[in-house]
């Protein structure tokens, strides 16, 4: 790729086919998502100015705790735009091994979904 990165690689991508199909996905309850190149970066570009406003810059660790899933991928390319780092778990991950992670990988956030979060 050169001096290109994956961004510049989707812009590519979006210019050369904007309304075909970028990303298909079905869920463990057999939804189904698809995106165009087009509507794929709309909502990269949307999440990365959310992840600025929440202080996100180039360089900063943010840890996905994510299941495989159409919003781990759009937040992995969001995070790329901005230069920031994502560090990927493994959502079998034990709360100990979890921790120890969160401890070493230096993020500022955390992603997750709620189902994961104690909030007794």
């Amino acid at each position: 790729m050169g001096e290109r990165n994956i961004i510049d690689l989707l812009h590519e991508k979006c210019h050369l086919h904007g309304n075909k199909t970028f990303l298909l996905f079905e869920d463990n309850n057999k939804n189904s998502f698809e995106f165009t190149y087009n509507e794929f970066l709309q909502m990269v570009n949307k999440f990365s100015r959310v992840f600025i406003n929440f202080g996100i810059y180039k360089g900063d660790k943010v840890t996905l705790h994510l299941p495989n899933s159409s919003d781990f991928i759009v937040c992995w390319f969001a995070l790329a735009k901005i230069g920031a780092i994502m560090v990927p778990t493994n959502v079998l991950s034990t709360a100990s091994e979890m921790e120890y992670l969160i401890e070493h990988s230096e993020s500022v956030m955390l992603i997750t979904e709620e189902a994961n979060c104690d909030v007794s």
